[in-house]
């Protein structure tokens, strides 16, 4: 009886605790529809705190945008407002992209990650690689052994892509091939290289036919000449003169595509993430984003940048293009960063949730990333954290123009799983919408109510006056800040696209100063990469990071 009772006392010491702790972690967790109305407090609080110019953010549930916010004005200047088709520059979020159409092209047997990147460019070599042990995988993963953003001042510099090319060739090593951890965008972008060689298109060719039209994203392009003809822009902006100020849309970081050259809304995006997750098979076979979400290298810094990476980033790694983490130590999750000088992006997910959050703004202020943890922390019950020091408690920067378009218990409907309570969710938004009359008194502006269905391709047209103001979103200025039509729920399934080509065009070199003279005198400038510049160090760090 003895035995039986200590072996009893055993397990209520040590396994009842256990069995307890896992009972109620699983019962405590919370649903999108219970932590989104805080959620949509916190974002206008946040990027109000910082009083972030523009911003859009979006969050998709079991592969449906179950969300959608749009705050401000694309530029200080022009006072265009944000809504969800203005178009961000993704910076380092585009390095996904890139590493989606190598996967691809590898499921097709179009490539193979594991050869040597010179089968595909035959005169390319770094100086050190001697036994040829550079793979187009360590080029995705960043395990090249070239020191962290290998001639990135160059390239700011206005070097030419190919002058850049042969350059980093003659680069010594940091660690060998393979070894540690190098955050590039010049080599990264041989990708470009190696699919445009091996599939007879253009990267941008690539990027449209096999990601853009497919997915619907109708907005998103991978050029400079598609932002500068675009009047529903978001432009980047910088501190100046008591706030933020417009910064012209530079070239540079177009040069490389693959790492930093791709443009899209909200919208774009919203779909994007849903694809990337695993709910557009058709477009990107669950096997593409298995391989590509393997962690392959340790990157120790990224757990130490900031607060909340310090608090909740545990084993971070790379794989090829995404970073890999584990949330608190035992949920994965999927994410990139990015940003140029005036502009942020950031997109993760949580696999086990199946929700991933999306958010591009046009400042050089990356503080307002704190809402992703924000939201997956309450998804998973975890503590609450102050990841700002209280440096964003309260804001009125943002003053809402209307209430929401969908009713609390539509928004409880867009979340549900079944397709009767979806499809009646869409039909109270659109009889709510078509009863408001939305119309911007400060501006004279009218909003039109779209004719075209959430869920039916939308027609690419030009930018203008009566396009700008949409029945998403709409803003003016006021003396507390910018007044804006914002809060939008919406459910939609992601959709095919249906549209041609746009036609390209090439931009004009500059005149006057000769290109010569030029990169001489900004590379004596730009030897040292801040905060300001078009681009900083690796996204490890809280500054710039394409």
């Amino acid at each position: 009886m003895s035995a039986i009772a200590s072996l009893g006392r055993l397990f209520l010491r040590r396994l009842l605790p256990v069995a307890l702790l896992c009972g109620a972690g699983s019962a405590a967790a919370q649903p999108l529809n219970a932590v989104l109305p805080q959620f949509d407090r916190d974002v206008e609080r946040i990027f109000g705190a910082y009083r972030i110019p523009g911003a859009a953010v979006a969050i998709v549930q079991n592969g449906r945008v179950v969300y959608v916010k749009t705050l401000g004005v694309g530029s200080t200047k022009t006072r265009n407002p944000v809504n969800p088709h203005t178009v961000f520059r993704l910076a380092s979020v585009s390095k996904t992209f890139a590493a989606v159409l190598a996967g691809q092209a590898a499921y097709a047997g179009e490539i193979n990650l594991s050869a040597p990147l010179s089968r595909y460019l035959p005169g390319f070599r770094l100086k050190y690689d001697t036994a040829n042990r550079l793979t187009v995988r360590n080029v995705l993963s960043h395990t090249s052994g070239l020191p962290h953003n290998a001639n990135d001042n160059l390239l700011e510099a206005g070097v030419s892509y190919p002058a850049l090319l042969t350059k980093t060739q003659r680069l010594g090593a940091a660690c060998p091939i393979g070894r540690c951890f190098g955050y590039q965008n010049i080599l990264y972008s041989t990708i470009g290289d190696v699919l445009s060689r091996q599939l007879k298109h253009s990267y941008a060719d690539l990027l449209e036919n096999r990601l853009f039209r497919p997915l619907g994203m109708q907005d998103a392009s991978a050029s400079r000449w598609s932002m500068l003809n675009n009047r529903n822009i978001a432009t980047p902006h910088v501190k100046g003169g008591g706030g933020w100020v417009p910064k012209a849309i530079t070239q540079p970081y177009y040069n490389v595509l693959p790492a930093a050259g791709v443009n899209a809304s909200i919208t774009d995006m919203g779909r994007y993430l849903a694809a990337v997750m695993g709910h557009r098979p058709d477009v990107i076979p669950p096997k593409v984003m298995q391989e590509l979400t393997k962690p392959l290298i340790r990157s120790p810094k990224e757990g130490a940048t900031s607060k909340w990476r310090q608090t909740r980033v545990k084993m971070p790694m790379y794989g090829m293009g995404w970073r890999i983490f584990q949330y608190n130590g035992n949920h994965k999750m999927i994410f990139h960063a990015g940003g140029l000088s005036g502009v942020r992006a950031r997109l993760g997910f949580l696999p086990e949730k199946d929700i991933g959050l999306v958010m591009l703004w046009n400042a050089n202020e990356s503080r307002p990333e704190v809402l992703m943890p924000m939201l997956f922390d309450r998804l998973l019950d975890l503590p609450t954290v102050d990841y700002l020091d209280g440096a964003a408690r309260s804001s009125s920067f943002y003053a809402s123009a209307a209430p929401a378009l969908m009713s609390a218990s539509a928004l409880a409907a867009a979340n549900s799983s079944s397709p009767k309570a979806r499809q009646l969710a869409a039909s109270n938004q659109a009889a709510t919408a078509g009863k408001r009359k939305a119309v911007a008194p400060t501006t004279g502006v009218v909003v039109r109510k779209s004719s075209v269905p959430a869920t039916s391709a939308r027609a690419r047209v030009p930018a203008s006056a009566s396009t700008l103001a949409s029945p998403r979103s709409l803003a003016s200025s006021s003396d507390d800040g910018i007044v804006s039509l914002t809060a939008q729920r919406v459910g939609y399934d992601p959709m095919l696209g249906a549209r041609k080509p746009a036609a390209t065009s090439k931009t004009k070199p500059k005149s006057g100063v000769t290109k010569k003279a030029t990169a001489k005198k900004k590379v004596a400038t730009k030897k040292k990469v801040t905060a300001q510049q078009e681009e900083a160090t690796e996204e490890e760090s809280d500054q710039d990071a394409a």
